[in-house]
């Protein structure tokens, strides 16, 4: 009688340890998929934002080039030359930081 309830309670035993054993595999197999999803998301904002700043960074390198043509033109005092900065800077939203730089 001993026997045959250990044999019943190891039987019990080896389908609880066999579905231990199918969860934990699904749960690795999840948190796979998930960092997998996750590190492809990063990589696609992280490539989203490297192109806005490209272009962010164009412009202002245009605008600096035009404020270097004009100031190359003639001497300016310091008052026009906050003055054409300011302007500059407000017209273009990414440089609009300048502006309080400037009035300090």
């Amino acid at each position: 009688m001993v026997c045959r309830r250990t044999k019943i309670l190891a039987g019990i035993a080896a389908v609880f340890a066999l579905i231990a054993v199918g969860l934990l595999a699904e749960l690795w197999q999840f948190e796979r998929a998930q960092d997998r999803a996750f590190t492809a998301q990063a990589q696609s904002v992280t490539a989203s934002v490297k192109t806005d700043l490209e272009g962010l960074l164009a412009n202002i390198e245009v605008a600096a080039s035009e404020l270097g043509e004009t100031f190359g033109e003639r001497d300016y005092t310091r008052a026009e030359i906050e003055s054409i900065v300011r302007d500059k800077s407000l017209s273009m939203p990414e440089l609009r930081g300048v502006t309080a730089f400037l009035s300090i």
